[in-house]
């Protein structure tokens, strides 16, 4: 019997080839809650190297998924497959709480060049530069960890909006030290 790491892999293979015949299994497997959340999370990233499909609609209801690297892998997807209708949904990830989903989220908005994301980039990154200036996390910060790779995520996003009032946060950046 196949690891579900050996699944993995064939879900993310089965995704770069491009078959719209693999789309079946494969939102399958992201549906099926008994299988362990790194697969139906390499499940939820092949998808967004497919075309959507019927995917789309499996993968905007796994944003509620009670895994936090489904929902991440979901995200991303949503953006990389361009779901233009998943906007809504991906803002309201942005600010659910946890690092991972916030950075998925980012990292989908960014794909879709989604103006309406714009404010609400720039008030999470505002908030989690101010948190991190102040050495403490506060209410919006993610529930775990790092904060960097939202950061990222968030800055990427705002670059690839070619958000201009990002400007000099990202220059405040530049200056610091640590």
């Amino acid at each position: 019997r196949a690891t579900f790491r050996l699944r993995g892999g064939a879900c993310r293979a089965l995704g770069y080839g491009g078959t719209s015949d693999a789309a079946t299994p494969i939102t399958s497997i992201l549906q099926d809650r008994g299988q362990p959340a790194e697969l139906r999370r390499e499940a939820a990233l092949a998808l967004g190297d497919l075309p959507a499909g019927g995917s789309a609609t499996a993968l905007v209801d796994a944003l509620r998924d009670e895994d936090p690297w489904v929902r991440a892998g979901s995200a991303a997807s949503l953006g990389m497959l361009r779901i233009s209708a998943s906007i809504p949904r991906l803002i309201a990830c942005l600010s659910k709480g946890h690092a991972i989903v916030s950075a998925g989220a980012a990292y989908g908005l960014a794909r879709l060049r989604a103006p309406a994301a714009i404010e609400p980039l720039l008030s999470l990154l505002d908030a989690l530069l101010e948190e991190d200036r102040q050495g403490r996390p506060g209410r919006n910060s993610p529930t775990w960890g790092d904060i960097e790779h939202v950061l990222r995520r968030i800055i990427e996003a705002l670059g690839a909006l070619r958000v201009e009032a990002a400007a000099p946060r990202l220059v405040s950046l530049l200056d610091r030290k640590r």
